[in-house]
């Protein structure tokens, strides 16, 4: 199943000068059951801010630059919802599913969920991991910094998945600030603190 991956838009670096990370959009494949591939292709569409599912209550990030999307697939008939959340200097990516009754999600390892989310030209560097309490069930974190290959790590992230929770739920994503040095533990457990989801079921 072929979905657009969010955009990820550029960041000004500590240092107040624009930053190297490019606006791009790019395909991304997900399995969602196991047995999706060949499925066909479903395009994310805008949501308005009222129905979105995926909510960020954290400084760093300006709700009304938020940009969230939707996608339906009638193979499966899961929901998937993308929030592209923005700051001054912050930027991230956040992607839930619902599946329908009697469905399970497939979860995947942290790294691989959120890499597979990120253009492959950006690096990634992976750093400590860690556990902490999400919207719907405990969340793996990792934390990461990013950057393309000629310009070293320009932003710092936390990437996290859903670990535990209702099994027909997936969710997973990034946040990162501008900054070489890597996030500490306590911002990137505040940042995650910070994700609510409000389900329609």
């Amino acid at each position: 199943m072929l979905f657009r991956q969010p955009d990820v838009r550029r960041v000004p670096p500590s240092g107040g000068r624009p930053g190297k990370v490019e606006r791009t959009l790019a395909p991304l494949l997900m399995l969602l059951t196991g047995a999706c591939a060949g499925a066909p292709q479903s395009a994310f569409q805008p949501l308005p801010s009222e129905q979105a599912v995926i909510q960020v209550a954290h400084p760093a990030f300006d709700p009304a630059a938020t940009v969230d999307s939707i996608a339906r697939d009638p193979r499966t008939g899961a929901t998937w919802h993308v929030s592209e959340v923005n700051g001054d200097r912050a930027l991230g990516a956040i992607v839930t599913s619902e599946m329908p009754p009697r469905q399970e999600a497939v979860r995947r390892p942290t790294e691989e969920a959120v890499r597979s989310i990120i253009p492959s030209r950006f690096r990634i560097a992976w750093g400590p991991a860690g556990e902490a309490a999400g919207p719907s069930g405990a969340l793996s974190y990792r934390l990461f910094s990013m950057g393309q290959a000629e310009d070293g790590p320009t932003l710092a992230c936390v990437a996290f998945s859903q670990r535990s929770g209702p099994p027909r739920d997936v969710l997973y994503g990034y946040l990162c600030r501008s900054g070489s040095r890597p996030l500490e533990r306590d911002v990137a457990e505040d940042m995650l603190a910070s994700i609510s989801l409000a389900r329609k079921r």
